[in-house]
């Protein structure tokens, strides 16, 4: 393990006792015995101002786990820090035009006024293609920032989105040259900060080139907008062995940026690689290292075969040189109490395979996968489930007792959480609202109670729009009729015509009882030259639908179409 400088409990009162340097045990205090209705959380510190490395080993009966990190210091000071060289990769396609694209411009002027003389960067815009800043870095002079801003200022966003040919692009790029030395280094330390919403064409294959090109550059997703996809932002983050970011709204903004922005400045360990020296580690996660910055420790995760001999050695190039630390297998003690790293191993896993079956990506064996691992370690994934099976019959003649056990609920949390309040009007998911019998706040003082559908009042407002119906709203003809009347009425703008755009538009309206159309509006598009066109001619279809059904009624129901453009 690593040496402790401090460790704390803010939540509970606790005995704190240093078994030795690198292992302290903790146990509550005799008035904290029923605590148990908040979260534990305790923090520590680590000893020294260095880069540190420490080892863990835990031997179980059928695989041998190992869990090897590298923490930066606390506090990095300016010579510990390499030379940089960062690549803005900006998502400037319809979808983020406007907000997004102007927090990402915003952003965008922050990092590159903080570049030291000594740093370098470049920019990369993509929607359906992409552009380059310049085709080789450049040096952070107060010139070449003036000439970076203007470049993303005078974009405004449009077209289609492609991520992957955009995050080629970018590995492609010519690096400094070795024989160039800033402080003390070979080589800048490249980190690639990807601008995006998350609305685009996403491969499998992306996430692939980031985790495998770990020690390449280190990857910073940062999302922006409303309806940010965070599936995407966060799958990238994890494969990039970092921390996801969004912003969503203008008062996060400022907060959030600037905590992005110390996140990303300070690398303090690059160019990393692990060797196993007679020591069999197999399973290894991650696949590539990445950089090591001031709040992103590295932690590799294994299995290991055979005894516990030999040793781990990494390298890597830090603000002062070259840096080599050898861990010796054999000072690690095998301990019991290191069981814990079978399942964060196994955690680790299925975080992966969860990120690709997210995005689309799913497939059997990918739940076969995750399944199994749930299984054989005992973790709860989205496949699997805790089950409790006794096997002392205590009920021979099938009959039953409910009891029913009051829980206490979390320090600070009212009764009111639990109790009905009167008046109060409680949507399903079926969109039918139910009006509950009232209450003060108070559990009755019953057995049991049970309540069937039949005996609760539905009510139904008249201008309510349902999202979730028993029978959906029709165009009247087919889908297929629908599509053949949007390709008929559908006039290319001509503005788009000229410069060949391509796209897709996505409308939201309200259909009526009588089959006539309101509140039509844009949800998304990839270029704003489309949107006008779509919202025309989704209005021609006013009167042309039947009305969506609910509890045998009809019902004013929401729908939201994709209305495409393709040249021919």
């Amino acid at each position: 393990g690593l040496p402790l400088q401090e460790v704390s409990c803010t939540t509970h009162k606790m005995d704190i006792d240093y078994e030795d340097p690198s292992v302290a045990n903790l146990k509550l205090k005799d008035g904290e015995a029923a605590s148990g209705n908040r979260d534990m959380i305790i923090r520590y510190r680590l000893a020294g101002g260095e880069i540190e490395s420490g080892l863990l080993l835990f031997k179980g009966k059928e695989e041998n786990f190992f869990l090897a990190m590298v923490q930066p210091p606390a506090r990095p000071e300016a010579h510990q820090i390499p030379a940089r060289e960062y690549v803005f990769i900006v998502d400037i396609s319809g979808s983020m035009w406007g907000y997004p694209l102007d927090v990402s411009k915003e952003m965008m002027r922050k990092l590159l006024s903080e570049l030291k003389p000594t740093d370098c960067f470049n920019i990369l815009l993509f929607s359906g293609g992409s552009s380059l800043f310049s085709e080789r870095s450049v040096a952070a002079t107060e010139s070449n920032i003036n000439k970076g801003i203007a470049f993303i200022d005078k974009q405004h966003g449009g077209g289609g989105t492609e991520l992957l040919p955009a995050l080629r692009r970018a590995l492609a790029l010519e690096r400094m040259e070795q024989s160039t030395k800033f402080n003390g280094t070979k080589e800048y330390t490249r980190s690639f900060v990807i601008l995006t919403d998350g609305y685009v064409s996403v491969e499998k294959e992306a996430f692939d080139l980031i985790r495998n090109n770990l020690g390449t550059a280190s990857f910073f997703p940062f999302g922006i907008g409303s309806g940010v996809n965070r599936y995407l932002i966060e799958g990238m983050a994890h494969a990039g062995m970092g921390t996801p970011f969004v912003v969503t709204n203008d008062e996060q903004a400022t907060a959030i940026a600037e905590k992005f922005r110390k996140y990303i400045q300070q690398p303090v360990l690059t160019n990393i690689n692990i060797a196993y020296e007679g020591f069999e580690a197999y399973d290894v996660e991650p696949l590539s290292m990445a950089d090591v910055f001031a709040e992103r420790p590295l932690i590799i995760f294994g299995k290991y075969r055979g005894n516990a001999k030999g040793s781990i050695k990494i390298t890597g190039t830090s603000g002062e040189g070259d840096y080599t630390k050898l861990l010796a297998v054999n000072d690690a003690a095998v301990d019991e109490r290191n069981a814990a790293l079978t399942y964060l191993w196994a955690r680790e896993k299925i975080k992966i395979l969860d990120d690709y079956a997210s995005l689309n990506m799913y497939t059997n064996e990918l739940e076969e996968e995750i399944t199994g691992l749930g299984l054989k370690y005992n973790l709860l994934t989205q496949y699997t489930s805790f089950v409790a099976i006794d096997k002392l019959v205590r009920n021979d003649d099938g009959t039953y007792t409910t009891v029913s056990q009051p829980l206490p609920l979390p320090e600070g949390v009212s009764n009111y959480a639990v109790g009905g309040v009167p008046g109060t009007m409680q949507k399903s998911h079926s969109g039918r609202k139910y009006m509950p019998g009232g209450g003060s706040g108070r559990t009755l003082d019953c057995e049991e109670i049970s309540l069937s559908l039949d005996d609760v009042s539905v009510e139904e407002k008249p201008d309510e729009v349902f999202v979730l119906v028993e029978q959906m709203a029709e165009f009247k003809g087919s889908k297929d009729g629908l599509e053949a009347f949007i390709r008929e009425n559908i006039i290319y703008p001509l503005d788009a015509l000229a410069e060949g755009l391509e796209g897709k538009v996505y409308i939201e309206f309200v259909i009526d009882t009588d089959g006539s159309i309101t509140d039509v509006a844009v949800v998304s598009s990839t270029d704003p030259a489309l949107e006008t066109e779509a919202i025309r001619v989704i209005k021609l279809t006013n009167l042309m639908w039947k009305a969506a059904r609910h509890s045998g009624k009809k019902v004013r129901s929401m729908m939201v179409l994709e209305v495409a453009f393709v040249l021919e």
